[in-house]
């Protein structure tokens, strides 16, 4: 990235002054210099960013607005994928709110090139991309994105509930009894973990055929009228059914979140890179 080399040219030069010239021995020589790559690379590091940041904010504004302006939000972080040749990890940032964008308006087929480059620290990009997979049927593409999902976001608690909701959605419920197991062993304390892990107990993984209002229909097992493992994991995280659905259980959940809501802390994963 040019940060890098930028910050690399500028200790090479310090360093061969300071060895040729001022005839420094190469071990102060090269103290010296590393210390001025560093300099360099947060400095340009920081203006990178903040223009970055600018374009973040517009596209948010641009989210918020009533009705959300999409396309300009688009055009605006499209704009800003040129500041991913100064700074590591920008392109993925940038295409995970991109493909976001695309998944929110429901226009899958280009959601998904943008996806497949999305940040692998943005689990809600990486949620999106491995239920695409689901949905072409690449059990194992799905499998791995969820993996790796979890690997760096192991403390969210609706990551877990989809990937075994996702599983479950697959044909594979003891794997989905398993992801539900290693969840709650990473988040001991929480609480949706634990009611979909007793829900799960009482009565196998399945998803649940929507009631009349579109959501899922209530549990008939007596668990105290919640719905069971996979839909309360579903409503929590924003799967919903389609509006045409019939009595049988939808395979094509969209995974809703509010991009705008969980725009600010997705800004700050870039700043903090």
């Amino acid at each position: 990235m040019y940060n890098i080399l930028i910050s690399a040219g500028a200790s090479t030069a310090v360093l061969l002054i300071l060895m040729l010239v001022l005839k420094l021995s190469w071990w102060i020589a090269l103290m010296i210099a590393l210390i001025v790559f560093a300099l360099v690379f947060v400095l340009f590091s920081r203006i990178t960013m903040k223009k970055v940041m600018a374009s973040l904010e517009t596209a948010g504004k641009d989210l918020q607005a009533q009705p959300p302006r999409f396309e300009k939000a688009i055009r605006e972080l499209k704009d800003a994928l040129q500041y991913s040749k100064w700074q590591l990890y920008v392109d993925g940032q940038i295409n995970s709110q991109i493909g976001m964008i695309y998944y929110m308006k429901r226009d899958f087929a280009n959601a998904f090139p943008y996806l497949e480059k999305s940040f692998f620290k943005n689990w809600a990009a990486m949620a999106m991309l491995a239920v695409s997979y689901m949905k072409r049927q690449k059990k194992d593409k799905m499998i791995s994105t969820f993996d790796k999902a979890v690997q760096w976001n192991g403390k969210e608690s609706m990551l877990w509930s989809l990937y075994a909701y996702c599983m479950n959605e697959s044909g594979d419920n003891a794997k989905a009894k398993e992801i539900l197991a290693k969840g709650l062993k990473k988040l001991p304390g929480d609480e949706k973990g634990q009611e979909n892990e007793h829900a799960r107990l009482r009565r196998p993984v399945v998803p649940v055929p929507p009631g009349e209002s579109g959501r899922p229909a209530e549990a008939s097992d007596g668990s105290h009228g919640r719905p069971h493992a996979a839909a309360h994991g579903c409503q929590k995280i924003g799967i919903i059914q389609p509006e045409n659905h019939t009595t049988e259980p939808s395979r094509d959940g969209f995974l809703l979140f509010e991009v705008w809501g969980y725009w600010r802390k997705s800004a700050n994963n870039a700043k903090n890179t």
